[in-house]
């Protein structure tokens, strides 16, 4: 009984971890850009030194978020997310709360979450398309 109890742990075990490492936001923008694109989300991404960086980043030092080196924003029909890359998952955890005050009055029925030095907001399907 123990025995089989403990190969049945071991296998659920192996199952989450599996889940997890396989399902997890990308630290790379342009990754999550190809992952979106091959989904056939409208996307725009700008990074740190791009043309129109600090243009479309203007909108989040206006609610208090600093550290930004890359933005990518993504759409399909009722699906969107937005993906905020940070220096690094101090500087993500740091801003988090700004993101979420902002999305709590804008779009209630936004998920957001951190993972690493992203944070990231939007349906759950466009959570599931970027992964």
């Amino acid at each position: 009984m123990r025995k089989t109890l403990k190969i049945v742990s071991l296998i659920a075990l192996f199952a989450i971890l599996a889940t997890v490492l396989v399902a997890c936001i990308p630290n790379d923008p342009a990754k999550a850009e190809d992952n979106l694109k091959n989904a056939k989300y409208t996307v725009f991404a700008y990074k740190d030194g791009d043309v129109g960086f600090d243009a479309a980043t203007v909108f989040l030092e206006i609610i208090g978020v600093k550290n930004v080196t890359a933005f990518v924003t993504a759409t399909k029909g009722e699906d969107g997310i937005a993906l905020i890359y940070f220096e690094d998952s101090a500087a993500a955890k740091e801003n988090y709360t700004a993101i979420e005050e902002y999305y709590k009055e804008e779009d209630k029925d936004a998920v957001i979450k951190r993972s690493g030095k992203v944070i990231y907001a939007g349906t759950e399907q466009a959570i599931k398309d970027v992964k």
